[in-house]
C-alpha cells in the first residue's frame, strides 16, 4: 500500500455536497475516468421506505408477514405509554426487530409536540427511546412526530435522540374519517405514485396505520397486498427502512473522497467521514466511470483506503 501511495501522481480532494435526489455527486473527473456516490445504495433509481404508526395488532399479525414473504422491510413507529402491555407484546415488538423491520419512536402519548413545551417535548421522546431500548437492545433511529407536526425547535430535540426524522410521508388508506386529509387510495393510484418515485429517483415514504383497524384502515386489503408486491417487483427500487435511507443519505452528504490516480493504473479512494460510526453504519456505493464502462463499488465511509484497478 504504501509504495503504491507513494507512486500516484494526482491527488484530488473534493468535499460532497448535499444533491437533489436524482444526481450522484462528482469527486474526480480527469483522464475519462470519474468518481461519484451513488444517490441510493447500490445506485438504485430511488428508493421506498414503508412506515406504519401507532403499533395496531394488524401490523403484526397482517403486515409484517407479508412483507417477511417479499424480503421487504418496514418501519413501524410506536407509542411509549402502555407500549408491550397489550395485544402487541414485548415478544412480539422483538421479533419485528430481530427480523430485520425498524422499531421507531412515535413519542410517549402521541401528542402535538409542536404545543408543548421543550422540555415536555424532551421527555416525551426520551421516555419512549429509553424503554424501546431496553427491551430490544439498542435505541430507535427514527422519529415520527405525532400527527405529522413538528417545527424547527422539535426537529431540533428530536435530534438529540435519533438520526432521522420523518418530515414527510404519503398516506395511504381507505376509511371513510382520516383527520389529516382525504387519502383513499387505490391500487391504480398507488401504482401512479410508485412509477413516478423511481422515474424521478426520489424517496417515497409511506404511512399506514391499520388493516382492518386503526385510523385509516382499509375497504379493500387486498389493494394494500398488491401494492407490497408490485413495489417488491420493481427493477431500481431500494426498498428497506426508514432509517437506512436516511443514514445513507446523510453520510453521502457528509462524507469526503479522497482520490489518487496512480500510474500502475488504480485509484486509491480514501474515505473520511465525521458522523458517528456507532450510529450510521451504511455503506457507500461509489460509481466509476471510464468511457462507456460504468461499475460500482461499496466502500465503508469510516474505513480504510480502497485500491480500485481501472478496467
Amino acid at each position: 500500500m504504501t509504495n503504491l501511495l507513494l507512486s500516484c501522481f494526482l491527488s484530488i480532494f473534493l468535499p460532497l455536497a448535499n444533491t437533489p435526489d436524482n444526481q450522484g455527486v462528482e469527486t474526480s473527473d480527469t483522464d475519462s475516468v470519474s468518481v461519484s456516490i451513488a444517490p441510493f445504495y447500490g445506485n438504485a433509481r430511488a428508493a421506498l421506505s414503508l412506515t406504519y404508526d401507532d403499533g395496531c395488532i394488524d401490523q403484526y399479525e397482517l403486515i409484517a408477514p407479508r412483507m417477511d414473504s417479499l424480503g421487504l422491510r418496514g418501519t413501524f413507529f410506536l407509542i411509549g405509554k402502555g407500549l408491550g402491555e397489550g395485544a402487541l407484546s414485548w415478544d412480539k415488538i422483538v421479533s419485528l426487530d430481530r427480523r430485520g423491520h425498524e422499531i421507531g419512536n412515535h413519542g410517549w402519548t402521541h401528542t402535538d409536540l409542536r404545543k408543548i413545551p421543550s422540555d415536555s417535548v424532551r421527555s416525551e421522546l426520551k421516555l419512549t427511546s429509553e424503554l424501546i431500548a431496553s427491551h430490544i437492545g439498542h435505541r430507535p433511529l427514527s422519529i415520527a412526530p405525532p400527527f405529522n407536526s413538528y417545527d424547527g425547535r422539535v426537529l431540533d430535540i428530536a435530534s438529540e435522540f435519533s438520526i432521522a426524522v420523518r418530515t414527510f410521508q404519503k398516506g395511504l388508506g381507505q376509511g371513510k374519517h382520516f383527520g389529516q386529509g382525504q387519502r383513499y387510495t387505490d391500487l391504480p393510484a398507488m401504482k401512479s405514485w410508485i412509477d413516478g418515485i423511481v422515474r424521478d429517483g426520489k424517496w417515497g415514504v409511506t404511512m399506514v396505520h391499520g388493516i382492518r383497524d386503526g385510523w385509516d384502515k382499509w375497504e379493500h386489503e387486498e389493494d394494500y397486498w398488491n401494492f407490497l408486491k408490485y413495489a417488491a417487483s420493481l427493477e431500481g427500487l431500494w426498498a428497506v427502512t426508514f432509517a437506512e435511507v436516511a443514514a445513507y443519505r446523510k453520510e453521502a452528504a457528509e462524507c469526503s473522497l479522497k482520490v489518487e490516480r496512480c500510474p500502475e493504473g488504480a485509484l486509491v479512494i480514501t474515505p473520511q467521514c465525521s458522523l458517528d460510526p456507532k450510529l450510521y453504519t451504511m455503506p457507500l456505493t461509489l460509481v466509476i466511470r471510464k468511457g462507456e464502462i460504468c461499475e460500482t463499488i461499496d466502500i465503508d465511509p469510516f474505513g480504510a483506503p480502497v485500491i480500485y484497478f481501472l478496467k
